[in-house]
């Protein structure tokens, strides 16, 4: 017996048709609006059965051949759907992407850093900085996986904050391995001491640095300070000027809550006043704090963002707000569009990021982590620099992590949306569910269906 797919999602386009995607095949196909409103009356029956003579033959077989109608019971197409990301997952690249941890310390303390109870520990964790020993450690375990057919193209400093002055002599050495394996080399700074860095910046020819402000003057000042409390905005405004002046490409991030809001429209306005946005290496976007780090009265949602952006976006004419903030948003919509242009397969896979696909992190302690959210926890390694031997050594969190994919989530192997969201962070899933096995979804399925109407009334209407 036929019946509509529990992997169908159904949208509303503004002229009444309607856009069918199919979440287990990637299927995206609008449909007249009597056929649309003739599937909608079909899913809200409890049975979701096809009778004969509902649809005319050629767009019955049109919807089973693209997906939308199976003959699969509801269990059967569970098992259909894991089969189809095993092969998914099975065509994944070996890859590694490595981060670099020179220090857990920073000079600033920020009001919001989900690091914060690692400041806590004191100079055990916060004085080390890397040893010579542990870089030529884990560069030669990297010069073994690429030995094996790993592909390694790219390598990002993180911290901490890692270009604290005290840090520039094994920052260099980082980046003359980096570059000796030509790997392009971004870093994520506080930018207060970018321009004793420069130079080095400019001489291995940095891929970007993402720096943060979330204000302009006190509006800064106020969240992101010096240990000893003293502002910081001005000394970072002047660096990123030099750089930009200097030819490095340059990301400002601005993390929003519901105590900055204001600042929005000031930075926007602040950073074209400097020129900042006539530089072809400058870009800015905002990010809402995120709740699992958050107070309930200050969570600002990025649904929240895009919405204020919007209005800022059009009052500046700055374009699409999309593009200014940092959510599934603008990735999937240009995921979506190269779809739809080139005529490709739909952007689909079984996992959510690096993490669980080839990241790792090493800090300073020769520990390994699979991501950035959650250095520093010792419990949460996924394993160590094996120093004398050159050789990463995994324990058996570090397979909990590579085989997080969306067919071994139990909420994620029934939804529709599994295989465009790819399961959601292993790290807010961790602290929200209690596992990395849990779903997170947070505003996913509200961005995705506007993006997914929005893309193809854009793709029509060309």
């Amino acid at each position: 017996m036929n019946r509509l797919s529990h992997y169908n999602i159904y949208l509303e386009m503004k002229n009444g048709e309607g856009l069918l995607i199919q979440g287990m095949y990637g299927s995206f196909d609008v449909v007249e609006p009597d056929i649309y409103a003739a599937l909608r009356r079909i899913r809200e029956e409890q049975s979701g059965m096809v009778r004969d003579g509902r649809f005319p033959e050629d767009i019955l077989a049109a919807m089973k051949r693209r997906g939308y109608i199976t003959e699969l019971d509801p269990d059967a197409e569970v098992e259909q759907f894991k089969k189809i990301c095993g092969i998914i997952s099975g065509k994944r690249k070996k890859g590694i992407e490595l981060t670099i941890i020179p220090t857990y310390n920073c000079n600033f303390r920020c009001e919001y850093c989900f690091e914060g109870p690692l400041q806590e520990r004191g100079g055990s964790m916060l004085a080390p900085v890397m040893s010579e020993e542990l870089v030529d450690a884990t560069f030669a375990a990297l010069d073994k996986y690429i030995a094996a057919g790993y592909t390694s193209e790219a390598l990002a400093l993180f911290g901490g904050e890692p270009l604290l002055r005290k840090n520039y002599g094994i920052v260099r050495s980082i980046c003359e391995k980096a570059a000796e394996r030509k790997l392009k080399i971004s870093c994520v700074t506080n930018g207060y001491d970018l321009d004793r860095y420069l130079e080095l910046i400019k001489e291995f020819g940095f891929d970007g640095l993402q720096i943060t402000i979330d204000g302009v003057g006190e509006g800064h000042n106020r969240r992101r300070f010096l240990a000893g409390g003293q502002g910081t905005f001005e000394k970072i405004s002047e660096n990123v000027g030099l750089a930009l002046e200097n030819g490095v490409n340059i990301v400002l991030r601005t993390n929003v809550n519901r105590k900055n809001l204001d600042e929005i429209k000031k930075l926007a306005e602040y950073y074209t006043k400097k020129g900042w946005t006539n530089y072809e290496n400058f870009r800015f976007y905002f990010k809402s704090t995120h709740k699992c780090y958050e107070l309930v009265e200050n969570q600002y949602s990025d649904i929240e963002l895009l919405g204020e952006l919007g209005s800022v976006c059009a009052e500046l004419g700055l374009g699409d707000s999309g593009e200014f903030v940092s959510s599934s948003y603008f990735g999937l919509k240009k995921m979506l569009r190269k779809m739809l242009k080139g005529k490709s397969f739909a952007p689909v896979s079984t996992t959510y990021c690096g993490s669980t696909n080839g990241m790792l992190v090493v800090d300073p302690f020769a520990n390994l982590y699979p991501c950035w959210d959650i250095v520093g926890r010792d419990k949460l390694a996924v394993g160590k620099v094996d120093v004398a031997n050159g050789e990463f050594v995994f324990n058996d969190q570090y397979d909990a992590w590579k085989n997080r994919t969306v067919e071994k989530i139990e909420r994620c192997s029934r939804c529709p949306y599994a295989l465009f969201c790819g399961g959601g962070c292993p790290a807010f899933a961790r602290v929200e569910g209690g596992s990395i096995y849990s779903a997170y979804c947070d505003d996913f399925q509200r961005i995705f269906d506007g993006v997914a109407v929005e893309v193809c009334e854009e793709f029509l209407n060309a």
